[in-house]
């Protein structure tokens, strides 16, 4: 009878790991969590890259078109613009949207100020043509989150009506859009409105066809979609778009510095995307060192285990088994390893998808879809981790298949060839937990640089204020300064603290008697004249009251100085603000508010008096002076027809910086896991060291020889190590660098003091490591007795 040994023979293989299943099992896990990252890495690269937003259905080559700002915001482009681009040659399709906000009375004679997403007639037609016959003539369209919130207990929608001021006749409520249309870009729309209502939106009147298609065509808010049957160049078309003439005579539009961009896919929040890139360019480079670190260890557990079944196997050969067995065997244990790192994987998928879907990055980006990878992501992201374990595995049978099967014992020194090899991995691990140390560095440094530069030391609250109707004077605004104690407690802004708005300015500052030009977008707020005292920030040059003039922050002071660099100079020089804020004289400079967070580089600023009226404003106070119930009890009972929305300052400042923590905390966790696994790897690499040496040890603790020398020789490969490591890492550097400069991702310069600070650690930990295992082997009772 024939015994089948295929079991046993997989038993014996199980069998040789005795004593060393942690091991087994870290390397299981460590591919596990490689085969994770790889498939979200796949899955992210193709929501960034390659799919289309689910609301659109066809499958043609989509385009966005918009105008990019010098810190990488995009506003919409002027109509005419996109008329001119569908006549390109290249163009088959254009369509567009128009984000705002409106006025609005509901069914229910509530007024509202609700988010509108304006489409174009082709929009539907163009993009989602299963819809054509539910999306036909005029009114609003509900998005279904909306419908959910307001409309859920109607039997139906037809019927009601939104009433708007200037629209001589209600609004009909056609019907609601599917749940894929209640994010766009990075809006949450409220309603769809088809485009003939924007007549009853401009500051003609409607009648006045003639001037209202005038400005209709001139106005830049337009987001345009293009489509083509084969892939454009969209610098190219960009280019013909800037040598286009796309004036409309009688219109004059203010300059604000943007420029026409062209991206592929939908992308109509490219700050969003590029923070989203930069996370998954760190998950590729966290995948590739961790992976290098982890073929690397399985190479020396694999090699070690090899060794100590080398007996065994010779004895096998030598009573006559075959090769094909021993490798057959291994296979069939290496795929089984590879089955439950499968397994294992899928609940590390499950995990970094829901981690990914928290991050405001992610959320930012996708405005609530969630990510999840498919079969064909993990699918190929098991086969490469499958291939990466079957060759760890069987490189060192390959080697033990040249040796002879009868050699002489002897004790003999480490190969050249073995050395080298040890030194080549030494070194890339050194060069990997550099790498680490040195971007975590940068980060950090960088964003505590960032952090220093900005000023704001109150606690202040915000109350953000839409009226609905007229608009409220400043006057009204004064006048409530008196109800609240001290005069001047309240500050008032007529946009949202954290709002971007830029003008492009050419200013003539004169300096040393000579006259400096510069052209760069400046922001501008509309604020209070005790704006600053509310919010506790100290004025340069301005030694009374604030009655006309502007204050200019220190990042424009510092342009505008030039090369003087004395802040002072600019003081009481004119700087033209364009046709809307006009030529203002500068009468002081204030320290970098962060209206943009405290990790975003301060940008130059103009706050200009509020003197017009308003329909919305924001109330500053600080708890010593007015409370929140006071400033609601007047606003009440002085203000009518208003929604509030309150808010600690500080807390609109950390919204702002959510997306550059995350990427600073993600970075450090890259760091500490890429750390770790090579300390874990060092252990065992210096351990089993140790442990070939043990002999040449033994003979100088028999000698005299001190535990500082046995130290210090021990320890000059490392040494050696990392001086090579060093150039390599830095070649690292300068190359993620290069990447993230060119997918429009700022990155902090390299500092020589971070450097030698990341050396000097990264020596510190293998010191500490070092020193661990030789203390544990030079103070063993066998070399205690030596001494």
């Amino acid at each position: 009878m024939r015994i089948d040994t295929r079991y046993f023979n997989f038993y014996r293989e199980v069998q040789r790991w005795r004593g060393q299943y942690v091991k087994l099992v870290v390397l299981i896990f460590s591919y596990a969590l490689v085969c994770a990252l790889l498939a979200v890495t796949l899955r992210l690269g193709d929501v960034l890259f390659k799919d289309l937003p689910g609301w659109i259905e066809v499958d043609n080559y989509v385009y966005s078109v918009v105008r990019r700002h010098n810190d990488g915001a995009v506003s919409g482009i002027e109509k005419n613009a996109i008329n001119t681009l569908s006549t390109a040659s290249q163009i088959t399709k254009t369509s567009w949207i128009w984000p705002r906000s409106m006025e609005l009375t509901k069914p229910n004679g509530q007024v509202g100020n609700l988010s509108v997403l304006v489409f174009s007639q082709t929009f539907f037609e163009n993009l989602a043509p299963s819809l054509i016959s539910e999306v036909q003539g005029e009114g609003i369209w509900l998005s279904h989150h909306f419908w959910q919130k307001n409309f859920s207990d109607h039997v139906s929608v037809d019927g009601l009506f939104f009433v708007h001021d200037r629209v001589e006749f209600p609004i009909p409520i056609r019907g609601v859009l599917p749940s894929k249309f209640d994010a766009v870009g990075p809006w949450k729309p409220d309603i769809w409105l088809s485009e003939n209502y924007l007549a009853y939106s401009t500051p003609f009147s409607s009648k006045n066809t003639q001037l209202v298609d005038r400005f209709l065509n001139a106005v830049p808010e337009y987001y345009g979609i293009i489509q083509a049957d084969s892939a454009v160049e969209p610098l190219a078309l960009v280019n013909w778009l800037n040598d286009s003439d796309l004036m409309v005579g009688g219109i004059v539009i203010q300059e604000d510095g943007a420029e026409y961009a062209i991206y592929k896919n939908i992308n109509f929040d490219p700050l969003a995307k590029s923070a989203l890139v930069e996370q998954w360019t760190l998950i590729i480079i966290l995948l590739v060192l961790f992976g290098m670190l982890v073929v690397i260890n399985s190479i020396i557990i694999f090699s070690a285990q090899s060794l100590d079944s080398q007996a065994e196997y010779r004895l096998m050969r030598i009573l006559g088994a075959k090769e094909s067995l021993i490798f057959k065997t291994r296979f069939v244990f290496a795929l089984v390893n590879a089955l439950i790192v499968g397994v294992i994987s899928l609940i590390f998928l499950e995990i970094l998808s829901e981690i990914f879907n928290a991050t405001p990055v992610f959320s930012s980006y996708m405005n609530g879809n969630e990510l999840s990878a498919s079969f064909t992501d993990w699918g190929a992201a098991w086969l490469v981790t499958t291939g990466l374990l079957l060759t760890t595995t069987f490189i060192p049978l390959v080697k033990q298949r040249n040796d002879s099967l009868f050699k002489r014992q002897a004790v003999t020194g480490k190969s050249i060839v073995r050395k080298v090899s040890e030194f080549i991995m030494l070194t890339a691990q050194m060069a990997i937990v550099l790498f680490a140390i040195e971007l975590c560095f940068h980060i950090v440094w960088d964003q505590v640089k960032r952090e220093q530069t900005h000023v704001l030391k109150s606690n202040v609250n915000t109350i953000k204020v839409n009226k609905f109707g007229s608009p409220i004077s400043i006057a009204s605004l004064r006048n409530a300064n008196k109800n609240f104690g001290t005069n001047g407690s309240l500050a008032f802004s007529a946009t949202e603290f954290t709002n971007t708005h830029s003008v492009l300015t050419e200013n003539s500052v004169r300096i040393e008697n000579n006259v400096a030009k510069y052209e760069m977008p400046i922001q501008v707020w509309a604020v209070s004249d005790n704006f600053f005292q509310v919010l506790d920030v100290p004025l340069l040059g301005l030694s009374d009251r604030w009655r006309n003039g502007v204050v200019i922050n220190a990042t424009a002071a510092k342009l505008l100085s030039g090369d003087n660099n004395d802040l002072l100079n600019t003081i009481g020089q004119e700087i033209d603000l364009g046709v809307i804020y006009g030529v203002q004289r500068i009468v002081g400079i204030a320290p970098d508010i962060p209206h943009q967070g405290r990790s975003a580089a301060p940008r130059p600023s103009v706050y200009t008096l509020l003197v017009n009226p308003v329909n919305q404003f924001v109330i500053y106070h600080q708890n010593s002076n007015a409370t929140h119930s006071d400033v609601m009890f007047w606003l009440n009972n002085h203000v009518a027809n208003i929604e509030t929305e309150r808010a600690a300052l500080q807390t609109l400042i950390d919204e702002q910086d959510k997306v550059a923590y995350f990427l600073m905390y993600f970075t450090l966790a890259v760091s500490l896991i890429l750390v770790g696994s090579v300390v874990v790897g060092l252990v065992y690499q210096i351990r089993a060291d140790l442990n070939s040496s043990k002999w040449e040890f033994a003979t100088l603790v028999a000698i005299g020889a001190p535990d500082s020398w046995i130290f210090w020789r021990s320890s000059a490969h490392l040494i050696l190590a990392i001086i090579v490591a060093v150039p390599i890492s830095l070649i690292l550097l300068v190359n993620y660098q290069l990447i993230l400069t060119s997918l429009q991702i700022n990155m902090p310069q390299i500092n020589v003091t971070l450097l030698l600070s990341s050396v000097l650690m990264t020596g510190a930990i293998v010191s500490w490591v070092m020193y661990l295992q030789l203390r544990k082997l030079v103070l063993r009772a066998s070399f205690a007795d030596l001494r």
